[in-house]
């Protein structure tokens, strides 16, 4: 009875670390003696947010097998037309003057250009998709936003006062130590302490799953909070929600469609699909328009919906397929 419940309480985590995240915004918002700490949790935050991300990554790359990190067919395909739709859309901002309509495309650039989050790996895992191959396109994936993101922003911007090597750095500075690292420390606890490594890998088996819902709740903070301080009318945020859950919904079922033609259809649906908006959040702050953050923020909210969604439904099929003698569906 008690071990039923807790999985169908997994299935509902991402879900559960969304409501607890936004709650706890409203808590330190509206609480008035709690107010004052929340610029306070907020520096923390900032701090722990990569720390999550790293050690996330770090479990990722422990269960990987080297001779598996490599690249396929399907990430080239996934990450040519995020990056081409990217360009595409930056060229049409560079020649536009309609406010809202930069607003709009302003957020579906920062979707488009983020690469896939840390834990897609763990969520793949949980719904039947290869670990390994995910954590090759995370990797892969994070090179080419560093590489590109300089190069295209500028152009969406109307501006070339963006300096290439300056910004190349910094944004790589965010991006590759986070992902390069993990792997390197994992590659070197593998060779020396192999042991040590297998007992991390088995004692820490769903510490990532929860490492995940932990950032999620944070990240869901900050979505809020953005929606929350925008100064746009509730239209506005309607058509924002909107054009974010089209692009969001649009990258889950792609990168299906182009998976399921290379046998890895949850792999690449989850790596297409599922976005490090923490990052997204910091580029269309930084360098796009605090309100472009806005539709970021909502595509948290609906890639968590879908990845709940998918997780029930694998939990649900995997209990039929044990009934029924059927081997449970699981990329390689």
């Amino acid at each position: 009875m008690l071990s039923s419940f807790i999985k169908t309480l997994k299935s509902f985590m991402l879900l559960i670390a969304l409501a607890i995240g936004a709650s706890c915004f409203f808590l330190f918002e509206k609480v008035d003696f709690l107010h004052p700490y929340a610029q306070f949790l907020g520096n923390i935050i900032n701090y722990i947010v990569p720390c999550l991300i790293f050690t996330m990554l770090f479990l990722a790359f422990l269960k990987v097998k080297l001779d598996q990190m490599k690249l396929n067919k399907w990430h080239f395909i996934l990450i040519s037309l995020d990056y081409f739709g990217a360009f595409l859309i930056a060229l049409y901002l560079f020649y536009i003057q309609d406010t809202k309509l930069q607003l709009i495309l302003y957020g579906a650039l920062a979707c488009m250009v983020v690469p896939t989050a840390a834990a897609a790996s763990v969520i793949a895992n949980k719904i039947g998709g290869s670990q390994s191959k995910v954590t090759s396109y995370i990797l892969i994936n994070n090179i080419v936003a560093a590489i590109f993101i300089p190069l295209i922003f500028p152009l969406a911007k109307h501006s070339l006062e963006f300096n290439f090597i300056e910004e190349f750095l910094d944004i790589s500075y965010m991006t590759l130590p986070m992902l390069i690292s993990p792997l390197i420390i994992a590659i070197i606890l593998k060779k020396l302490k192999s042991s040590l490594a297998s007992t991390i890998v088995l004692k820490a088996k769903d510490l990532s799953f929860y490492l995940w819902c932990s950032t999620l709740s944070v990240v869901a903070g900050k979505a809020v909070a953005t929606v929350y301080f925008s100064k746009l009318n509730f239209n506005d945020l309607i058509i924002l929600a909107i054009v974010g859950l089209i692009i969001c919904l649009m990258h889950f079922i792609i990168g299906r469609l182009i998976g399921y033609a290379y046998g890895y259809k949850v792999s690449a649906g989850q790596s297409f699909g599922q976005k490090n908006m923490v990052f997204g959040i910091y580029l269309a702050t930084s360098y796009l328009n605090p309100q472009g953050a806005i539709t970021t923020g909502f595509y948290i909210l609906w890639q968590n919906i879908v990845n709940s969604y998918q997780i029930y439904k694998k939990s649900k099929n995997d209990k039929l397929c044990i009934e029924q003698n059927i081997k449970v569906y699981q990329e390689e």
